[in-house]
């Protein structure tokens, strides 16, 4: 009896890769003498699940235009915070790296940060770990509980009390992650407009 078939296996085995290499890039990032290593990485293993993301996207284009808003609003989530994610990562490594090598001689590393930015660029790293997990999480909440899911705003409103609160509790946190996004975003954005003389003392 085969319980995982070969499809199944591959995109269960490259998720835990790609979980694993998360995990990696997360320990590198919170360590200061790795910090500009570990952004190097995410941006690489972000990249990955990128494109992991556009290509499972466009096997099911067909059916995603489709859904019910109970299913196509997480599914939106999941694609912007992995967008914006993926944009905020270039625009700090760039910023980074950028200055890495041109201070690196004078300040030498890890680069030091005016306390302001310093502190943005903590709560950029904060909300990169929070948007890791938290579109993982309704992806599982989608994948196993799409039947209380595919039906549209007013039809939730028909159904019980729970299935109401669940509902309402999926679409909530998909627009949080779509707003933590856009918060991510403009923190990153902001941080690349750093000017040489507010970054170092």
């Amino acid at each position: 009896m085969v319980l995982v078939n070969n499809s199944e296996f591959y995109e269960i085995a490259t998720l835990f890769l790609f979980l694993i290499s998360y995990i990696v890039s997360f320990s590198v990032l919170f360590r200061t003498e790795t910090e500009l290593v570990g952004f190097g990485i995410l941006n690489f293993v972000h990249a990955g699940i990128i494109l992991y993301i556009v290509n499972a996207f466009t096997n099911r284009v067909d059916s995603i235009f489709y859904l019910n808003a109970g299913l196509l609003l997480p599914y939106v989530s999941i694609f912007v915070a992995g967008l914006f994610y993926f944009i905020s990562l270039i625009l700090v490594n760039t910023t980074l790296f950028g200055l890495e090598t041109k201070f690196m001689n004078t300040y030498g590393t890890p680069l030091h940060l005016s306390a302001n930015y310093r502190e943005m660029l903590d709560s950029i790293k904060t909300l990169l770990v929070v948007l890791f997990v938290l579109p993982i999480f309704i992806y599982g909440i989608v994948l196993n509980c799409k039947p209380l899911l595919d039906f549209g705003f007013l039809r939730a409103l028909s159904q019980p009390y729970s299935s109401i609160a669940f509902y309402a509790f999926v679409m909530i946190l998909a627009v949080v992650i779509v707003g933590l996004s856009c918060r991510q975003l403009v923190l990153a954005n902001r941080f690349s407009k750093l000017k040489n003389k507010d970054l170092l003392k």
